[in-house]
This record gives C-alpha cells, sequence and structure tokens, in this order.
C-alpha cells in the first residue's frame, strides 16, 4: 500500500501542476448557461484547499524520501502563498471570493439577484 500511496500522490501532484496558471493560481472553468459558453475564474476557495493539499503533500514526500517532489512541492506553495494575497479586498476588508480576469468577484449569488 505504501507504494501505491506513493504513486497516488505523484499522480496528484501532476494533475495540480496541470491546473496552474503563469502567476501560480488555479483556474476553474465554468459553464453558464444563456449568458456565456464558459468562462475562466480563480476561487479563492479552490486555491486555499490546494495550497493546503500542497503544504501536506510536501510533509508526505519528505517523510516518503520523495526529496524531488517535496521540494516542488513547497516551491509551488510558496508561490501560490504570495499570490493568495491578491484576493485581500484592502477597502472593504475581507477576501474577494474570486478573481475573473484582473476584476475581483465578492459578490455573492443571493447579493447578484437585487
Amino acid at each position: 500500500p505504501a507504494a501505491e500511496n506513493l504513486k497516488a500522490a505523484k499522480v496528484s501532484l501532476r494533475a495540480i501542476e496541470a491546473c496552474l496558471k503563469k502567476d501560480g493560481l488555479t483556474i476553474a472553468r465554468h459553464e453558464v448557461p444563456d449568458i456565456i459558453a464558459e468562462y475562466p475564474v480563480k476561487f479563492l476557495m479552490d486555491n486555499v484547499e490546494v495550497y493546503a493539499g500542497l503544504k501536506a503533500g510536501e510533509r508526505y514526500f519528505r517523510k516518503a524520501g520523495a526529496t524531488k517532489e517535496a521540494d516542488r512541492c513547497k516551491e509551488v506553495a510558496e508561490k501560490m502563498g504570495r499570490e493568495l494575497k491578491k484576493y485581500w479586498r484592502k477597502d472593504e476588508k475581507h477576501f474577494a471570493w474570486a478573481i475573473q480576469g484582473e476584476a475581483w468577484v465578492d459578490r455573492t449569488y443571493d447579493t447578484g439577484l437585487d
């Protein structure tokens, strides 16, 4: 099982890397019927989950002796950690829940219906 777990963890790291954009954040594509076919968005929650996974992955890989993968997790998490600061809305004193292009998205679905 340990070898299978290590193999699965390596596959997971590659999957994370495949989702990363140049700025170090992950992107999701969502279809919005009747508006536009699809739009890319960087959700705070998704990126925080990936960040936490990378930190856990670093610890796991180090314990497993997979130094290369541990170092990669650390590198990606450090860059992502710096980029997560983009979500902070200083004037509003809260985090935006998403970034779309260069714009913050900080209105929830229910407030958007007003």
